[in-house]
C-alpha cells in the first residue's frame, strides 16, 4: 500500500509542477546553498536501493566548482532525483555515475555541467526525441514494466530552461545513456560548513593500494588522492593487489571494495594481512554491509558507497 501511495504521490506532483510550468506560473527560487550537500542527498536517495541491485553509484565533483552556488537548490535536487532515478530503473548491472564539473566562469557568473550516465538498456536513436515530450515513455510497455507518468524527464527539461540551460542525452541500445545539461548561476559567500580537511603537507608522498573492479571508482579515488599530494597506486581485482604487493611495493594505506569477482574484500584484507600486517586496510562497503563489525582485526574502516569526500579524509 505505502509503495502504491508513493507512486501515486509522485504521480500527483509531476502533475501540478507540469501545469505549473505551462501555465508559467512556476518561478524558480534564489538561494545561496551547498552544492555537495544537494548532490549527496540525492546520492543518499538511491543508496540503498543501488546495493540491494548490485549496482555501483558513483559521483564525482570537480574541484573547480565552488561548494556554495546561489540557484534554487530544490528545483536543482528534482532534477537531478529524476534523472538518476530514470538511469537506476533501466540499469541492471554496472554503474550509475554523476559528474558536475564547472563549463565557463566569467567573474561570480558560473555554468556548470552534469552528466548523469548509466550503462543500461539504451535508448534506440529513432526514440530519442520522444523522451521530452509531455506523458511519453519510449514505448507502452516500459510503463507497464517501470510505471510513471513519463513526465520527470519534460518537468527536468523545463526546469534546467528556467535555469537558462538545456538537456541532451546520448544513447546506445545495450551499452547504456549518457543525459548531459547545464545550468547558469552566481557562486555563493564561502561556505560557512566546516568540510574536513586533509593535510597534505604532513602526508605528501605517501602511498595507497586502492583495489576494485569498478574503473570510475579507482579514477576518481586516484584524482581525490593526487590532489592531496598522496601517491595511489591501482589494482583491478584482488589478485593483482596480492603480485603487487608481493613484489615488495611498501604502502602507507590500502583501500579495497568489497563486491568484486574471484576474491571479495574480505579475502583480499585476509590475503594481504599475511604479507602487510601492519598495514591499514579500508573497506568500501554498501549500505547495510556488516563487515566492519564481524572483520574488526581486517579493516581499520569502512566507507559506505556512494562515498563522500569527507568520509576520506
Amino acid at each position: 500500500i505505502r509503495t502504491s501511495g508513493d507512486a501515486l504521490l509522485t504521480v500527483i506532483n509531476d502533475i501540478l509542477d507540469f501545469s505549473k510550468i505551462e501555465s508559467g506560473n512556476l518561478e524558480l527560487e534564489y538561494q545561496d546553498f551547498d552544492l555537495r550537500q544537494c548532490i549527496e542527498q540525492v546520492m543518499d536517495v538511491f543508496a540503498g536501493k543501488a546495493a540491494s541491485q548490485g549496482l555501483d553509484l558513483v559521483y564525482q565533483i570537480d574541484n573547480m566548482v565552488p561548494i556554495q552556488i546561489i540557484g534554487d537548490g530544490m528545483r536543482l535536487r528534482q532534477i537531478l532525483l529524476n534523472l538518476v532515478s530514470n538511469a537506476m530503473k533501466f540499469t541492471h548491472q554496472g554503474e550509475v555515475f554523476l559528474n558536475v564539473h564547472l563549463s565557463k566562469a566569467a567573474n561570480d557568473e558560473l555554468e556548470l555541467t552534469f552528466d548523469v550516465r548509466d550503462s543500461g538498456i539504451g535508448i534506440p536513436k529513432d526514440k530519442l526525441s520522444r523522451l521530452f515530450k509531455a506523458f511519453s515513455q519510449v514505448d507502452s510497455s516500459t510503463t507497464r514494466k517501470y510505471g510513471g507518468t513519463g513526465l520527470g524527464l519534460v518537468i527536468s527539461e523545463r526546469l534546467i530552461k528556467l535555469m537558462g540551460g538545456e538537456i541532451t542525452v546520448e544513447s546506445e541500445v545495450g551499452a547504456g545513456t549518457t543525459f548531459s545539461f547545464n545550468i547558469q548561476c552566481k557562486a555563493g559567500q564561502k561556505s560557512t560548513k566546516h568540510y574536513a580537511s586533509f593535510n597534505s603537507a604532513e602526508n605528501e608522498g605517501k602511498t595507497v593500494l586502492i583495489i576494485d573492479d569498478n574503473q570510475t571508482n579507482l579514477t576518481i579515488l586516484k584524482t581525490q588522492l593526487e590532489l592531496w599530494k598522496l601517491v595511489p597506486t591501482l589494482a583491478l581485482s584482488g589478485k593483482e593487489a596480492i603480485e603487487i604487493v608481493s613484489k615488495g611495493q611498501k604502502f602507507h594505506l590500502v583501500i579495497t571494495d568489497m563486491q568484486m569477482p574471484e576474491m571479495d574484500g574480505v579475502s583480499v584484507a585476509t590475503a594481504l594481512k599475511e604479507i602487510i600486517p601492519q598495514v591499514p586496510i579500508v573497506l568500501l562497503s554498501s549500505v547495510g554491509d556488516e563487515s566492519r563489525s564481524k572483520y574488526p582485526h581486517l579493516f581499520s574502516s569502512v566507507l559506505t558507497k556512494p562515498v563522500k569526500q569527507a568520509q576520506i579524509v
